[in-house]
């Protein structure tokens, strides 16, 4: 796994428990509720990393699968984008 550099934060999520009666197809991306990802067809896709934040800004990040049916709500995390100290 790749290591983050300051700015950066990494996402990881599952499969929904409910797919709403159609496999999920792939997953959108938000962030600041503007549309960042359209991974709608990438449905192995399971982690992404928002790059290039401002450290100690305070960032709106939001994932949603979608399927044949349509898009699902958004899931939310309000995160801080921070930097590491070297060693």
């Amino acid at each position: 796994m790749n290591s983050l550099t300051a700015g950066d934060i990494r996402v990881k999520w599952q499969l929904p428990a409910d797919n709403g009666g159609s496999p999920v197809n792939g997953y959108r991306l938000y962030l600041n509720d503007i549309l960042l990802v359209d991974a709608s067809t990438q449905s192995t896709l399971n982690s992404y990393t928002y790059t290039g934040l401002s450290v100690g800004q305070t960032y709106l990040l939001s994932i949603s699968a979608v399927n044949n049916i349509g898009e699902s709500p958004k899931a939310s995390l309000s995160l801080l984008a921070a930097s590491v100290p070297q060693k």
